[in-house]
């Protein structure tokens, strides 16, 4: 997918064979390819993202969590500040509203390249958004957010 991608917005040759399409990975674990285009990946259960740019992006995309993760205070406290933690607990949909920050964080991290490595960052990564925009959006069944620079 990611070959074909790159080949239909012209990052690579239509001819370029995918054995030749090689990635090493950083400190982080995050990919890099051996051409000019910065990409991104993410999947989970039944579903799959893929972005790709000029410059450094990140995508995430993840099922709507479930009442029983929403219910470890522990794992809240970690991952989202005060504000996040009220604003999942007033939300109609509590899961959804977790989920969309949480695919928000992630996808921030990946085009920043820092990876998930620091949990003590999470509840404040959303207050240092720059350079990056983001976007995020939900199905019934999915949560998912992309960052870019503009």
């Amino acid at each position: 997918l990611l070959r074909e991608l790159l080949i239909e917005h012209a990052y690579l040759p239509a001819t370029f064979p995918l054995s030749e399409l090689t990635y090493t990975e950083d400190e982080f674990g995050k990919p890099f390819l051996r051409i000019s285009a910065c990409f991104s990946l993410s999947h989970t259960k039944n579903a799959i993202a893929v972005a790709i740019d000029n410059q450094p992006i990140g995508i995430d995309v993840e099922a709507i969590a479930s009442a029983e993760r929403l219910a470890d205070a522990h794992f809240l406290e970690r991952t989202m500040n005060a504000d996040e933690r009220r604003r999942i607990a007033a939300a109609t949909e509590p899961s959804v509203a977790f989920t969309e920050l949480w695919t928000q964080k992630e996808a921030l991290v990946k085009a920043r390249g820092t990876g998930l490595n620091d949990l003590n960052s999470l509840p404040a990564l959303l207050t240092q958004v720059a350079p990056f925009e983001l976007r995020s959006a939900h199905t019934a069944d999915y949560a998912y957010a992309i960052a870019y620079r503009l």
